[in-house]
Formats: structure tokens, sequence, C-alpha cells
């Protein structure tokens, strides 16, 4: 485990795991209750062939931007308490609309974190996701 500081707000990234969980039907994803960043590698070139923008990145590259974003998911429940406990009643029946709060607040609070030079791939990927779950608001 490691303890890491967010630069901007100071929160504390404590007791924050990253391990292999093959179950996952995505190639990242944070699990609030476990403090866990799961990933999936083989879901790795499926997750990224979607974006072309970033069909170029090495896993590593990848990687990091992706963890950046799971961080950034960490950072929101430090920060809003309020959505934690939501999270933690709502577990598997979220609303679109929390969904959706909760990818744009990991964007923002992750993006800090982010290395210059993965700055505009990690946009990129944050975009796709936005996109994503806006698709799927406006479908329900």
């Amino acid at each position: 485990m490691k303890m890491l500081v967010h630069c901007h707000t100071g929160l504390p990234l404590i007791e924050l795991d990253i391990d292999y969980y093959e179950k996952t039907t995505m190639f990242m994803g944070y699990n609030l209750n476990e403090k866990l960043i799961a990933y999936n590698l083989p879901m790795y070139e499926l997750n990224k062939s979607q974006i072309p923008e970033l069909v170029h990145l090495s896993l590593e590259e990848f990687f990091e931007i992706a963890v950046y974003h799971e961080i950034g998911h960490h950072l929101d429940y430090i920060a809003n308490p309020n959505r934690k406990l939501y999270r933690e009643i709502h577990v598997d029946d979220a609303t679109n609309e929390f969904m959706l709060e909760g990818e744009l607040n990991a964007n923002k609070y992750g993006r800090d974190l982010v290395p210059d030079s993965l700055i505009t791939y990690y946009d990129i990927l944050n975009q796709f996701n936005i996109e994503k779950y806006n698709k799927i608001a406006n479908e329900t």
C-alpha cells in the first residue's frame, strides 16, 4: 500500500491498492469498499482499440493514465463524503446521473496528478468515458 497526498487538495490517498482482477469486464475500475484499483490485462487491447487516438500507447502509458483516473474516483469519495455514503447504500444500482458525476469528478481530481507528457491522452480517455456515460444516461 502507498501513502500519497493529492498535490492540489492535500487530500490523503490512504490504503490504496492496485491488483489484478480477472472477473472485471473493464480494463480498470475502482472498488470503494476495498479501496482497490482493479485491472484486467486481457481487456487492455479491447478497451484501447475503442479510442483511435490512444491505440499507439504502450501498455504502461495506457495503464498509467487509467490509474490516475481511478485515483480520481478515490479522491472524489474523500472530498465528497455524501457521494461515498450514497455509493455504499446503492452498491449496484446507482443512478446514471450519479455515475456521470463520478466520472466528471474522477477526471477533475485525477487530472491534477497526470504528468504533462500524458495529459493530452488522459483528456482523450476521459472524454471517451464521459461520452459513454452521457449516451447511457440519454438512453434511459
